[in-house]
């Protein structure tokens, strides 16, 4: 609103930043701010105050977390990396290239896509 076009950040990725953000943290840090004992001297339940709110961040965090890759994809907002089809390969004179030349099928890219029916016993 008050600054420049090319420096404003756009809504959809305004929303992301909410939808994703920090859970809890402030909320945690008042909760741990009650007063009180655990040995009956206050009736003030600092306990289930403390438990309720790291129920509750716990949740949204893994909720919203994992809505997260969702709501990237419906507002359009690329996420600058992309699926790479690449393979590790064991540096050789190594045991690790040992293993791999052992278990490995040297002819497997030829097999790529092939669907193989289960063992029938």
């Amino acid at each position: 609103m008050f600054s420049a076009k090319a420096d404003q950040v756009p809504l959809g990725q305004q929303v992301v930043m909410w939808f994703s953000g920090l859970r809890g943290a402030i909320a945690v840090a008042l909760a741990y701010q009650v007063e009180g004992d655990n040995e009956g001297g206050t009736a003030n339940n600092k306990h289930i105050i403390r438990a309720a709110t790291m129920m509750t961040v716990v949740f949204t965090t893994f909720a919203f977390g994992g809505a997260t890759p969702s709501l990237l994809d419906k507002m359009g907002i690329e996420t600058g990396r992309e699926e790479e089809k690449t393979e590790a390969k064991a540096p050789a004179g190594t045991v690790f290239k040992a293993v791999e030349d052992l278990l490995v099928d040297p002819n497997i890219a030829k097999h790529e896509g092939t669907r193989y029916e289960p063992l029938q016993a």
